[in-house]
């Protein structure tokens, strides 16, 4: 980030070539290592060359004079380990917390090699957690998100209480990011990005369980085999 010339005080836009695709992920690093300025080019580049917006050509046109006075400073509250994703799912199956685990990954899913059942009942995820496909975040044009009003309506009408901690995952983790920035849109505050995603948690004891929703007694179990892997 020195290298880059970048300041904390600086204010940060990102922005990709498909949308808001990859760049939820930039700004959702940036604000985990202490950048607070950071904001997200709703429709990305697309969208800037549908409004006939004035661009560049070359690679990097902007010369940098001068290091930024980065400093490494991660924010661990935005960040979820696999010991917290099971601590939440042995708290909501006792009906104990109202925070949420989401998962963002798409409604298409099952066409992926990991097969999913009904998304409503049976679907492969991790225990507790509630599915929000990513593409309902987007307007019909399906890069721009849709509006900080429509999205919190969406999410309430979800039984979604955003005042509440929140934790996203999607197949690999930072595919969620996106779905944070929509909740972040939405005035959401308290949340976190499970980075091992999916891919990690099939890889631990709790995905052996079997069924819609384990007992307490079946999760207590499987933490005490995860604590002796560890």
């Amino acid at each position: 980030m020195r290298e880059l010339g970048l300041q904390k005080k600086d204010h940060v836009v990102c922005y990709d070539h498909a949308g808001v695709t990859a760049s939820p992920k930039v700004w959702w690093t940036l604000k985990y290592f202490g950048f607070e300025n950071v904001r997200v080019l709703n429709g990305g580049f697309p969208k800037w060359l549908k409004l006939n917006l004035p661009v560049a050509e070359g690679q990097d046109l902007t010369a940098i004079d001068t290091k930024g006075d980065y400093q490494f400073v991660a924010n661990s509250k935005m960040r979820a380990n696999f010991q917290r994703i099971r601590s939440m799912e042995i708290l909501i199956t006792r009906n104990l917390i109202l925070d949420r685990i989401i998962d963002f990954r798409p409604a298409n899913y099952e066409e992926t090699s990991e097969p999913i059942k009904d998304p409503a009942v049976k679907r492969d995820c991790i225990f507790g957690a509630v599915n929000i496909p990513p593409e309902v975040l987007f307007n019909s044009d399906k890069i721009t998100l849709k509006s900080p009003k429509e999205l919190y309506f969406y999410f309430t009408d979800s039984k979604l209480d955003i005042t509440k901690n929140i934790v996203a995952y999607s197949r690999t983790g930072f595919g969620a990011c996106v779905g944070l920035l929509a909740l972040s849109h939405a005035s959401a505050e308290n949340l976190s990005l499970y980075d091992g995603g999916w891919l990690q948690y099939v890889e631990k004891p709790a995905y052996k369980l079997k069924g819609p929703k384990p007992t307490a007694e079946e999760l207590e179990r499987e933490e005490k085999e995860m604590l002796k892997d560890d």
